[in-house]
């Protein structure tokens, strides 16, 4: 019970973070894309939901919330390591240079995801 907990707990987190980095985000396409990871997060916190007896209340860690918070200010791609220490999905489209990153993406062989579906995370792993 406690593991499915700190799964909720952690899917939850998740949305958090993606709704806060699709609110700071400029370019539509990626903020659509954090978005939808927000969206499919609390899907599956919903589904995890439902393997508890009662469901608690996500009340975001103060780290959670320092990061929201300097979202606002700076923007994702400056946040782009502490949001990957977050375990937030999604945030190699930031990878790159700042100026037109999803082209340079495209020219170094690494399309940016468009969809929830095409982040990697979002594919079975191959390892064992």
């Amino acid at each position: 019970m406690e593991d499915t907990v700190e799964r909720w707990r952690s899917e939850k987190t998740a949305a958090y973070l993606s709704v806060a980095v699709a609110a700071a985000e400029p370019d539509p396409t990626r903020a659509k894309l954090f978005g939808d990871m927000a969206a499919s997060a609390e899907q599956q916190a919903g589904i995890l939901a439902k393997d508890l007896k009662q469901t608690p209340v996500l009340t975001p860690s103060p780290r959670s919330r320092i990061t929201v918070f300097l979202l606002g200010i700076v923007g994702p791609r400056a946040m782009r390591h502490v949001l990957s220490a977050s375990k937030v999905r999604g945030v190699s489209v930031y990878r790159g240079k700042a100026t037109e990153a999803s082209a340079d993406a495209e020219a170094e062989g690494h399309p940016m995801p468009t969809s929830v579906e095409d982040h990697p995370s979002a594919r079975p792993s191959r390892h064992f």
